[in-house]
């Protein structure tokens, strides 16, 4: 079903299109079936990143008990930055993390943040899992 806002995106686009450039018609198409179903696949993301938040909290929230992890909930997107209270360098622990667990934690100095922080994206859908890794390293391993 194509909803009005779909048809006025579809003809702006191609009633501007360059003809003189060979396109990508599998891109044309996929982009025109993303369009028709902008409303199915935003509820669908909406639904995993809402889901992905709750459980960041959930994690923070153990951690925060503790001293350990603090945070400032996002107020958009999905990621998020964790500032580990423990005394370390953030770069040699994702380097672990990633070796160890093959978890990928990216350190927030490379954004220009504080090297305390760490960026997680809660925005897919086995966001649960990756923290229960996390917390198990945590648990086996400690902060090394």
């Amino acid at each position: 079903m194509t909803t009005p806002l779909v048809s006025f995106v579809l003809i702006t686009l191609f009633s501007t299109k360059d003809t003189t450039i060979c396109t990508s018609s599998p891109s044309e198409i996929l982009g025109i079936i993303a369009l028709e179903n902008a409303l199915e696949l935003e509820s669908s993301r909406k639904s995993i990143v809402t889901d992905g938040l709750t459980k960041v909290k959930e994690f923070v929230s153990t951690f925060e008990n503790t001293g350990e992890i603090s945070w400032v909930k996002p107020e958009g997107g999905t990621f998020a930055l964790l500032k580990l209270e423990v005394p370390k360098l953030t770069e040699n622990y994702c380097d672990t993390l990633i070796k160890r667990r093959k978890l990928m934690l990216l350190p927030a100095s490379l954004f220009g943040f504080d090297d305390a922080f760490v960026r997680v994206c809660y925005g897919k859908k086995d966001i649960a899992e990756r923290l229960g890794d996390w917390k198990d390293d945590i648990e086996s391993n400690g902060w090394l």
